[in-house]
């Protein structure tokens, strides 16, 4: 018999956390598991794409009473033995419904968040209690609710992103240097300080070249600032991008000038193409990119930094590709979409087997190491 797994998530708009999410679906057993999607708001991408995978998707009504009646519907009618539940609004509506329906509830920690303010905590901490297991796709997401929300160490695992590994790798035109930053136009990717950044190189290099990739979500406030630094012509804005990967392989250099990040998808799938990256060391990205050996990190909120470490391997073609050949082994080994899968389907049955266990951290971790030890070998 199938094992039923609800899916919550606060949005269905398509993000990092959705990506992950749809490769997990993709790539789940349908033999032990019959899942569904659940989403609050958003336009209804995931839930397209989740129906394409020939998975149950369904969308909240407006208005909180009617989506607290409907969801606990479809709990009802769906009974599932795990609830699997992707952010904070998720949480407040989900956990206590699954865990008195019966199901196992997990809670997935997808960034450090340092925007939370103490009702934020409140909340979470209020209704933490109808949680069995936290997921983190990041050590440094794990720390932040340790640190402040003051959960258990043990009740907290970490399973990082996966990235499938595209079959061709960064093949750039030639024609300047194309520098890429691909994510949802928001404050906290740092879009200003890439431009800011990019304004300082423009006299050695004015042939570089600023690609944007993303949903915009700044009301047309970056397109002002590419207006305002005289950029227009040295600035692509692509808006949402379906073909990432192929925009990756075009160009020459990835930066990640995020002020606060989990585990950044698309830096990961910078790298799996064979990209030199720059980086903010914020969050879980040191725990993928490591300084000087995959590419560059720099201090958060300091376009002089990036704007040097961007300069210095402009100049040095031969360093790119060293670090762009690193960086995609880096992935290949540690953060394979084969891994991804395989760990949450592991802690899936395992959770089943006999609920939550504090060892499951340490034999999550060392089910991680060995994996990671003969993918390297």
């Amino acid at each position: 018999m199938k094992n039923r797994i609800l899916f919550v998530t606060s949005s269905s708009d398509i993000g990092g956390t959705e990506r992950q999410l749809l490769h997990l679906l993709a790539g789940l057993d349908r033999n032990s598991w019959e899942p569904a999607v659940y989403s609050l708001v958003g336009d209804g991408e995931l839930l397209r794409r989740a129906e394409s995978l020939e998975v149950r998707a369904e969308q909240a009504p407006q208005g909180l009473r009617n989506a607290r009646h409907h969801f606990a519907h479809i709990v009802r009618e769906f009974e599932p033995k795990i609830s699997h539940i992707f952010g904070l609004r998720a949480d407040l509506l989900a956990r206590r419904k699954c865990k008195s329906a019966g199901a196992t509830v997990i809670s997935g920690i997808r960034n450090t968040d340092p925007w939370r303010r103490w009702w934020h905590v409140w909340l979470d901490r209020v209704s933490s209690f109808s949680v069995d297991l936290f997921v983190s796709n990041s050590q440094a997401g794990r720390q932040s609710r340790i640190q402040r929300e003051g959960f258990s160490p043990s009740r907290i695992v970490v399973i990082p992103n996966g990235i499938e590994l595209p079959e061709t790798t960064a093949n750039p035109s030639g024609d300047g240097i194309r520098i890429g930053l691909v994510g949802n136009y928001r404050h906290r990717k740092g879009h200003d300080l890439a431009l800011k950044a990019l304004a300082r190189i423009l006299p050695d290099y004015p042939d570089a070249r600023l690609v944007f990739a993303g949903v915009d979500f700044m009301d047309g406030e970056l397109q002002k600032q590419i207006a305002s630094l005289n950029l227009d012509d040295h600035v692509e804005d692509l808006g949402f991008q379906e073909d990432v990967a192929s925009l990756l392989q075009s160009l020459d250099l990835y930066i990640q000038p995020s002020r606060y990040e989990g585990t950044p998808n698309t830096l990961m799938e910078a790298m799996a193409t064979g990209l030199p990256c720059i980086a903010s060391e914020v969050g879980g990205v040191p725990e993928v990119l490591r300084d000087e050996q995959d590419g560059i990190l720099i201090p958060p909120e300091d376009e002089g930094a990036l704007a040097a470490a961007m300069k210095q391997l402009m100049a040095d073609e031969t360093r790119r590709k060293e670090l762009g050949s690193s960086a995609r082994k880096r992935i290949e080994e540690a953060f394979s979409m084969e891994a991804l899968v395989a760990r949450h389907d592991w802690l899936y049955k395992e959770l089943l087997k006999g609920g939550f266990r504090p060892e499951l951290r340490t034999e999550l971790e060392g089910q991680t190491t060995k994996r990671e030890a003969r993918d390297g070998s």
